[in-house]
């Protein structure tokens, strides 16, 4: 039993605790009320912690080990201290941290096969096929071509246009000047 009031403070030892009795927990097979379970048998160590804070707890702890594991997994940078990695076993065996098996889109990385115990039966779900990159650029340069000749023809369109109005506007100035040519003969 701890003699000094730790309510609401985590120390190396309560969290430690806390991450054998999560383990013990969550290794049985019983959820219901699992967080006050923890709660209760960390609580019987001289700790005063809700069920809440010790979820909010090892929340907190499962995201600092995704994130550590990413940062191993990035090249270039430091690994992880012994002193973590201890920390982290506890989450090691915990499916949502490392999956038993992953379901893909279709990527071509190959993955080692998953131990499924589960079932013998395989289940085929149809995968969405990638398109080729050198696919995807012709196709992407028979459409620019397609809009790059529909301006084209517009283009054209539009200086017909402008030719036939220029052919109206002369043939309204000739009638115009035959028209005052007369007048004037007339005077």
């Amino acid at each position: 039993m701890q003699s000094e009031d730790t309510s609401g403070k985590w120390d190396e030892n309560s969290i430690k605790l806390l991450k054998k009795v999560f383990q013990e927990v969550d290794s049985s097979k019983m959820v219901k009320n699992k967080w006050q379970r923890v709660a209760k048998e960390v609580n019987k160590e001289g700790y005063q912690f809700s069920a809440e804070q010790c979820r909010l707890k090892i929340k907190g702890l499962k995201l600092k080990y995704d994130r550590q594991k990413k940062k191993n997994n990035t090249s270039g940078e430091s690994p992880a201290s012994d002193d973590d990695e201890e920390d982290f076993d506890v989450f090691e065996k915990i499916p949502d941290m490392k999956p038993r098996a992953v379901l893909d889109s279709g990527s071509s990385k190959k993955r080692p096969p998953a131990d499924d115990s589960s079932s013998d039966e395989v289940e085929h779900v149809p995968v969405k096929r990638k398109v080729h990159p050198k696919r995807s650029a012709e196709i992407l340069q028979g459409m620019l071509q397609d809009l790059m000749e529909k301006r084209e023809e517009k283009a054209e369109q539009r200086h017909k246009e402008k030719l036939a109005t220029a052919n109206s506007l002369i043939e309204v100035l000739k009638e115009l000047a035959k028209k005052m040519i007369s007048q004037t003969e007339i005077y």
